[in-house]
């Protein structure tokens, strides 16, 4: 949250936005480097724009 709202100040944790949150979360394996890494770019995709690239860059990591 805070390195989201660095980057997005207007970025709060809502109703709508904790499934999302909790997803990138999980999926990142709540290593917290990657999560950061994740947050920043918050600004630029918005939360939900996030898992997307996640699955994308997960799948290439994994040869897929």
């Amino acid at each position: 949250m805070d390195r989201a709202g660095a980057k997005l100040p207007e970025f709060t944790l809502t109703d709508r936005t904790a499934g999302a949150v909790a997803e990138v979360c999980r999926r990142l394996d709540g290593i917290p480097l990657a999560i950061e890494l994740a947050a920043a770019r918050v600004n630029a995709l918005g939360v939900d724009g996030v898992l997307p690239g996640l699955e994308q860059v997960l799948a290439t990591l994994a040869g897929r």
